[in-house]
């Protein structure tokens, strides 16, 4: 699944294994283009440079790309919101691109030496450092490193900002004389807030937990209550199950689901076998 999401926002994901899931070979176009796709609510655009040629005689040539959803919305929003944080935060790593009152979103990165080569370079050296940002119009993917970077002295201190700050200055320019509003909320997505802390959930998605909290207390109950309690439990089991079809349809809690079904095996079984 994981591959079939990255392949759809434009990666090759041809050879890669669990360890690039904290990283993988891209270009600023690709990442540019991936993130537009967060920041437009979840269709894909193959990039171009040219989208119509118009000539002479008024003839229109259109080249742009129709785009493809390769996400739901309630996705593009809930990333969206978390790398909101990245730049406003305190402790977000990209705040030097932060554009006070500005509605953005972004992700910072860098590229580790491989251990074979990193003890001829400083402790905090990078081989590059990167910063991909957008907002409602505009997705800015900025690279900084070097061509040659074996070479002695040619490396990125971790703590670069410089990625950032170039960002910064194209999207300041760029935002000049265009709208600049929030992105809207899909009606499938709620916030909640615990110890101080906001966060979002999928319609639906709040059931399955709870379901899940109460099945697994029943789990542990003695064996001669459960007998007694068999009756209803076995409708119990039976709603539980259709629910979870039918959320696992509209919200996708595809791991929440398998820990459910798991629990009403075990319950199942104790009182049948018993």
């Amino acid at each position: 699944k994981a591959k079939s999401f990255l392949s759809n926002l434009g990666y090759d994901t041809k050879g890669l294994s669990l360890q690039n899931g904290i990283g993988l070979p891209a270009s600023t176009l690709q990442n540019a283009a991936a993130y537009a796709a967060f920041a437009n609510g979840g269709t894909y655009y193959e990039p171009t440079y040219i989208d119509k040629i118009e000539t002479a005689d008024g003839q229109v040539n259109d080249y742009s790309s129709s785009g493809k959803r390769v996400m739901q919305s309630s996705t593009a929003y809930m990333i969206t919101d978390m790398l909101k944080q990245v730049i406003t935060s305190s402790n977000g790593s990209g705040t030097a691109a932060n554009i006070s009152g500005l509605y953005q979103a972004g992700k910072t990165g860098t590229t580790a030496y491989p251990s074979d080569v990193s003890g001829q370079f400083p402790s905090d050296a990078a081989m590059d450092s990167w910063f991909d940002g957008y907002t409602k119009h505009y997705s800015i993917s900025v690279w900084v490193g070097y061509d040659h970077q074996y070479e002695p002295g040619n490396y990125v201190p971790n703590n670069s900002k410089l990625a950032q700050q170039i960002y910064k200055v194209l999207m300041t320019y760029l935002s000049q004389g265009v709208s600049n509003t929030d992105w809207t909320k899909p009606s499938n997505v709620y916030s909640r807030t615990i110890n101080g802390q906001r966060e979002l959930y999928l319609a639906g998605s709040m059931n399955l937990h709870l379901a899940l909290q109460v099945l697994l207390v029943i789990k542990n109950l003695p064996v001669a209550l459960l007998l007694a309690m068999k009756s209803l439990l076995v409708v119990i089991l039976a709603v539980v199950l259709a629910k979870a079809v039918l959320l696992l349809q509209a919200v996708h809690q595809l791991t929440v689901v398998q820990q459910l079904l798991q629990v009403v095996t075990t319950i199942h079984k104790t009182i049948t076998l018993q």
